[in-house]
């Protein structure tokens, strides 16, 4: 009955039926029983997986890790990421509105560590108003789905309770963004703090089924391979189900490496910021292509007018004398000088009795030289 205090028996019948934590069951509850996948199709051994959220990404109980260096727009992506979900539509599509990650619309919900409550709103109206211009009604439906929690301020032992205290609002099926890592461990390169913080956010997801996105910082300096940048423990890498490192290059764009242990063909998405909409756009791949032959033929000019140099584009060279002006090893110039003998820029000339392999420039090796001889002038 409503409003009616529980007898002594009637609690402790309650406090009886409350299942045991994990960690104080027997072995058996861990078994993971295979009988019943016998006979499956293989669309069902797929269904085994746990449904998406975002695909490619993100499914029910799962967390990715999304890292980049500061400054880097990520927090932008995070929230980019939630808008997809919110209004169900892809994620990180071409500046068409084609292709992209489809995604489950869900309700999204952003717990903010670093940003005030004007600077969050002002991020949210921004982009909405921006992605969906004079749309009221889809404006309102996205609102709807979107919660967002300022924790400024707070430290990790006031903001833990309120992140159990979120798993009676939440749904499978949500998305859970927390922005930024490094304020929930006071010193991210403490391994076990970041496990313990790591197991508790997996938790969470498990035991919600929602997918969190958990931003996170890259160290300044290190590794130039992008997933082993994450700021702190590599515990972080073992952690995540999903690690999306970004990589700024010198035109703002980003490449996100998507390292998925529950997606397969994990590609290398490149986007751009858009601030006419506030959100981001997939680079088309053609686009990227042509980006990396230019800047190849840019670099390939820059390294034949430099060992070159006071030659003439008619003159001949060896790797011995190139390596100085390249400021690389014999080794390296040698190879340099094959990797231009193969893109059809130099050719080898025949020098009886001299040990050392003289070059010179083809007709394309002499192009080259002149273009960039006439940009000089």
């Amino acid at each position: 009955m409503i409003g009616q205090v529980p007898t002594t028996s009637e609690i402790e019948i309650e406090m009886d039926t409350v299942d045991p934590p994990p960690e104080a069951r027997g072995l058996a509850f861990f078994a993971v029983d295979h009988t019943n996948t016998i006979g499956l199709s293989l669309d069902e051994i797929e269904a085994l997986r746990p449904p998406v959220i975002i695909d490619g990404f993100l499914r029910h109980g799962e967390v990715m890790l999304l890292g980049a260096e500061s400054k880097s727009r990520k927090s932008w992506l995070a929230q980019d990421a939630g808008f997809a979900v919110a209004a169900g539509q892809p994620w990180l599509t071409d500046p068409d509105g084609c292709g992209g990650f489809t995604t489950v619309k869900g309700r999204v919900h952003v717990i903010d560590l670093e940003l005030d409550r004007s600077e969050i709103r002002f991020r949210f109206a921004k982009a909405r108003g921006n992605r969906l211009p004079g749309d009221v009604e889809a404006q309102h439906e996205v609102t709807e789905a979107f919660r967002s929690y300022c924790f400024e301020g707070l430290n990790a032992a006031h903001i833990l309770p309120k992140l159990e205290e979120m798993k009676g609002t939440v749904q499978p099926g949500d998305l859970v963004v927390i922005d930024c890592f490094y304020r929930l461990v006071a010193d991210g390169n403490e391994t076990n703090e970041v496990a313990k913080m790591l197991e508790t956010i997996k938790r969470f997801a498990s035991e919600t089924r929602t997918g969190v996105i958990v931003v996170d910082h890259f160290r300044k300096a290190g590794d130039e391979r992008a997933r082993n940048r994450f700021a702190g423990s590599f515990v972080k890498q073992a952690s995540a189900n999903t690690l999306v490192a970004i990589e700024v290059a010198k035109d703002g764009s980003l490449a996100l490496n998507i390292d998925a242990r529950t997606f397969h063909g994990c590609p290398v998405v490149h986007a751009r910021f858009s601030l006419e909409t506030y959100s981001f756009e997939a680079i088309p791949d053609a686009e990227i292509a042509a980006s990396r032959t230019d800047r190849k033929k840019a670099e390939q000019t820059h390294q034949i007018v430099a060992a070159w140099q006071g030659i003439g584009a008619a003159g001949t060279t060896t790797a011995s004398d190139a390596k100085v002006r390249w400021g690389i090893t014999r080794q390296a110039a040698t190879s340099r000088m094959n990797a231009f003998l193969t893109a059809g820029f130099v050719e080898k000339v025949e020098t009886p009795g001299n040990k050392a392999d003289q070059w010179k420039l083809t007709l394309a090796g002499r192009v080259l030289y002149a273009e960039a001889a006439q940009l000089a002038t």
